[in-house]
Formats: C-alpha cells, structure tokens, sequence
C-alpha cells in the first residue's frame, strides 16, 4: 500500500492501522487508499474474491464511536458518492476493533 496523499483528492497519509490490516484467503485487493469523509479517515479498497468484485470502506470503530452511530456512518458513507445507490451495503465488525462497509459488490461477468 502507498501513500497516495500527494495524488488523489480526499487521500490522506496511511495511519499505522492501515498497515496491519487482517488479510482474508482468497481475496485479492485490486485497489487501496485512505480518504477522508466528515473528517473521518478511512480506507477504502476495490477487491475481487471468487468471481465476485466489491468495494469497502473500513475504519476504527474508537475512531467514531464517542462522535457517531453506526447509523450516522453508514450516512455519512452514502453521502460521499463512492456507493451506488441502487446497491446494498453491508456493515462487519471484525476483530481488532475494525468497521468494514462493504459495498458495489457484483460479479465480475457484469463488468463485461
């Protein structure tokens, strides 16, 4: 992972969680780096498991949890324009106190 802060709008630098990430057999990440959303520093990744293509937003749950509800995020998330509406989003806590959305999630044969 790079950090990509001097390139991308709403890319901030890699904060150390980013780093150490827990990696899940299989999946593949096609993308990754950190934006900011309401102040929020999350990273967001474009990944590719099984024949199957999504994106998540992933952050720290003691990153929001005194200032936002799941609810909220989950908002705020929609709001940024990184979902498609017309799409589901799905929210996972994961060990080590990690927030995964995960979102646009399709099989890879519609991208052709």
């Amino acid at each position: 992972m790079t950090d990509s802060s001097d390139t991308m709008p709403g890319a901030v630098s890699t904060d150390d969680w980013m780093r150490h990430l827990p990696s899940d057999a299989g999946t593949r990440i096609l993308a990754s780096r950190p934006v900011v959303i309401q102040s929020l520093t999350f990273l967001h990744e474009v990944w590719l498991w099984e024949g199957v293509i999504g994106e998540s937003l992933i952050i720290p749950v003691t990153s929001f949890a005194e200032k936002f509800s799941l609810f909220e995020i989950e908002t705020l998330c929609r709001e940024s324009g990184l979902i498609n509406q017309s799409r589901s989003l799905t929210l996972q806590q994961s060990e080590p106190g990690l927030l995964f959305l995960n979102f646009n999630i399709r099989l890879l044969e519609e991208e052709r």
